[in-house]
């Protein structure tokens, strides 16, 4: 919408997301980055860690680095246990907000190691392919051969599995939070509730309006119907009365004839 306004802010965004990799990178046809900075934060990287399955752990961390490399975005691991990822997490985010100086020696390519890759700091040929032939497979090629090899689970409501709320979980509670969203979830309801409300009345004043209306051109046809039949009365009476006076003035032109 920008853009067709005449607006040059998107290719300025654009430009500005496309800085760190510079025209000589040798993946820079293939890449699709957001114009506006994205963080993409891999967390509980404890538990990842703790994953026997080290050829998963393995597939995970590279096609994270792949959706984050051609869609220009950062990488983050994190784990609540960790101060030091959480410190890493909030200088990034920092850095992307406020400008903030970013910590040195951040590039972290090893997945055995909690990730930390910036725009441009990665390419396809060190990520490599899922079967590790290096044929580029894009996308859905890797989206495919995670979920072959790792077991996914069916999301219910609100993107949780088994249909959990995340917002009722216990292992996350806050009571501050908790409480204004307690308060927003009632103040919703109740807007719901009006919103409904309003919705019926609407609905019923406007059957109202029709039954009205429909009753008003009957009314009107009725009144029509009633004005054509006594127009039509009244012709005919006229026209009785013509032929009596006309009978009248006939008998008295014989009657002088007689005499």
């Amino acid at each position: 919408k920008l853009t067709a306004h005449g607006s040059k802010e998107p290719a300025q965004l654009e430009k500005r997301a496309l800085k760190p990799y510079g025209a000589s990178h040798p993946d820079f046809e293939a890449l699709d980055v957001c114009p506006v900075p994205l963080v993409i934060v891999a967390t509980k990287y404890d538990a990842f860690q703790n994953n026997p399955d080290a050829e998963a752990r393995r597939l995970a961390a590279r096609t994270l680095r792949y959706f984050a490399h051609v869609n220009g975005a950062w990488l983050l691991s994190c784990s609540d246990k960790d101060e030091t990822t959480l410190a890493r997490m909030r200088g990034v985010l920092n850095h992307v907000a406020f400008k903030a100086p970013l910590p040195s020696k951040f590039v972290q390519l090893d997945h055995s190691k909690p990730l930390a890759i910036p725009p441009g700091a990665d390419s396809l040929s060190q990520i490599g392919s899922p079967d590790g032939s290096g044929r580029p497979v894009g996308l859905d090629g890797w989206r495919r051969a995670f979920a072959e090899r790792v077991p996914q689970k069916e999301l219910g409501a609100g993107g949780a599995p088994d249909g959990q709320d995340p917002a009722k979980d216990v292992n996350y509670a806050e009571a501050t939070v908790d409480s204004m969203r307690a308060q927003k979830d009632d103040q919703l309801d109740r807007y719901r509730r009006d919103a409904e409300r309003r919705a019926r009345e609407l609905q019923a004043r406007s059957a109202d309006s029709s039954l009205r209306k429909v009753a008003k051109n009957a009314a009107k046809a009725r009144a029509a119907a009633a004005a054509t039949t006594t127009s039509a009365s009244s012709a005919k009476g006229g026209r009785g009365r013509g032929g009596d006076e006309e009978e009248g003035d006939a008998e008295e032109e014989e009657e002088e004839d007689d005499d």
